[in-house]
This record gives C-alpha cells, sequence and structure tokens, in this order.
C-alpha cells in the first residue's frame, strides 16, 4: 500500500471495517405477484434451494464508505471480482481498496480443494504492481467461507424478516423482482458471528464482555434482494450498513479508550453483491507464481 497520510488508528479502524463489511451475509408476508401466486417466504425459500444446486458461478462485489473525524474524510472504494466452483471447491477472487490520498492496494487470492484439505493462495500488492504470493494449507472452510456468495444469500434469505415485494429491475440483462427488508437487531448478531466479524474485533484485544455490549442496541439492517423471474435464483443484494457500522465503530473505539481525536463518524457504508455467469465458470486457472511461492 502507498502510504501518502498518516491516519494510524483511524486507518487502522477503516480496514477494519473494509473486513467486517466485506465479511458481510423467515419471511411471512404474502406477495401481491410473486411467481404463480406464491407468497413470499415461498419465494425465498425456492430461491435458496435454486442457489444451493449452483455448481459455478460469478458475482461482483462492491462496498463504498465515507467516514470523518474532526476535519478529516476518508473515503474508500472497494470493489472484488470472484469466480466460484462448487465441486471441487476453486475460488479466484481479485480485489481492489481504493483509500484516495492514503493509499491503494490491490489483492488477489485463490482457493483449490485437494482431497480433503485446501489450499489457499494470498497475493498482496508490493506497491510496484506486482503481487508478493504465499501460499497457505488449511484444514476446512472457515478461512475462505466468507466469499461464498451462496453462502451469504442463504444466510440472508433466511435472516431477513418483513419482505416486501417493490417491483421488477433488470440485473445483469434479465428481470428480476426486488424485495425490501429487514434484518433484525437479534438476528443481526447472529449473522455478524457467522461471518467472522466478532473474530476480528476480537483479534484486536476486546473481551468477550466487550463484544457483548457492542452486539447491543444496533438496531434492524436493512437489506434489498433479486430474485431473477426466469429461474428465481438470487443475483443480487444491497444493504446500507451506515448506521449498525456507527454504531459498532463507535463502541470500539470506547473500548479501546480512544480520545476525541480518535472519534469516528461513519457517514456512509454501502455494500453490494450481483451474481452472473451462473452455471457457466469451467474452470480457473492458478498462476504459477502462485504455485510456487513460499508456505505461509
Amino acid at each position: 500500500m502507498r502510504n501518502t497520510r498518516s491516519w494510524p488508528r483511524r486507518a487502522a479502524a477503516a480496514i477494519l471495517t473494509l473486513t467486517m463489511a466485506a465479511g458481510l451475509g423467515a419471511c411471512g408476508d404474502k406477495a401481491d405477484g410473486g411467481a404463480a401466486g406464491q407468497s413470499i417466504e415461498d419465494i425465498m425459500k425456492t430461491a435458496q434451494a435454486n442457489m444451493a444446486d449452483v455448481k459455478s458461478m460469478s458475482y461482483d462485489m462492491t462496498m463504498s464508505m465515507e467516514m470523518k473525524a474532526n476535519d478529516e474524510t476518508l473515503k474508500i472504494a472497494t470493489s472484488g471480482k470472484v469466480d466460484q466452483i462448487v465441486d471441487p471447491i476453486t475460488m479466484k477472487l481479485d480485489m481492489n481498496v481504493d483509500m484516495g490520498e492514503v493509499g491503494n492496494m490491490n489483492t488477489a487470492m485463490y482457493v483449490a480443494q485437494d482431497g480433503d484439505k485446501y489450499m489457499l493462495y494470498t497475493g498482496i500488492d508490493a506497491g510496484d504492481g506486482n503481487l508478493v504470493w504465499q501460499k497457505q494449507e488449511m484444514a476446512d472452510t472457515s478461512a475462505f467461507d466468507q466469499m461464498d456468495a451462496r453462502e451469504s444469500f442463504d444466510l440472508y434469505l433466511s435472516s431477513a424478516e418483513s419482505f416486501k415485494e417493490n417491483g421488477t429491475e433488470t440485473v445483469g440483462g434479465a428481470e428480476a423482482t426486488r424485495y425490501d427488508g429487514t434484518i433484525s437487531e437479534e438476528d443481526l448478531a447472529q449473522v455478524l458471528e457467522a461471518s467472522g466479524v466478532m473474530d476480528q474485533f476480537s483479534s484486536l484485544g476486546i473481551t468477550g464482555d466487550q463484544l457483548d455490549t457492542m452486539l447491543t442496541d444496533l438496531g434492524d439492517l436493512p437489506i434489498s434482494l433479486w430474485i431473477s423471474k426466469a429461474d428465481q435464483i438470487p443475483v443480487k443484494y444491497e444493504m446500507d450498513m451506515t448506521a449498525i457500522m456507527q454504531s459498532l465503530m463507535g463502541k470500539m473505539m470506547d473500548s479501546m479508550g480512544a480520545g476525541e481525536d480518535d472519534k469516528l463518524d461513519v457517514a456512509n457504508v454501502l455494500v453490494s453483491m450481483t451474481v452472473s455467469n451462473i452455471n457457466g465458470v469451467e474452470s480457473i486457472e492458478i498462476p504459477a507464481e502462485a504455485l510456487n511461492a513460499a508456505a505461509a
């Protein structure tokens, strides 16, 4: 990363926020339209089942965030593109984090299954446009489960409440029905824990009691889901995480004993994922420099 400006704890907090947002993944109302008069609950269950049957796909992830502290503003734009094959597990991730004057970072990641073990290859921008690679053998999928779009959609489809149908839009050139709802505060805590967010806080030395306090009074999380009309597969989601992140970051900084100069105002956090090329990813080739990298 190129550092052209110093935001010591605020920059660290921004990176944590990015990690948190990247990690993020019973419907009872009746649809006025929907597929063949189905209830929204049935539509969501069908979408979950259809997504579970997907063999491969690509998806684009974006997050925009703006944070303020005193008279300084930090804007961060994150974009990532993933190709995924379900069996055997094979994944490719290319991600860019643009922090404006603070710096810009590119990261690549590959995952390959070998029997009951998994290889994780990570390439980080050295600052000159070249990636420095390392590889690591994993005994399970916990290190990269958060990259799995199927898991994210399954989590949100089962956690969001009171979905309402909100018209039809074009997503990836095809018609999709939009549904707006919320993830309740009670389910949100489970979503955050399942996404690995709380592990990130623990890595900063925040105790279990502090984590429990941080998960209180978060409010509900608005979420919109788009489900394709042709095959009833979820193809997009959007979340406005501004209020949630403001609460979490404020509590985190308080628990770390931050002074007034380190206080953060999270002005904007928007997260989205769009799916494409369903069952169209036939192979993923891992570059030689990754295969030949030193083991972590």
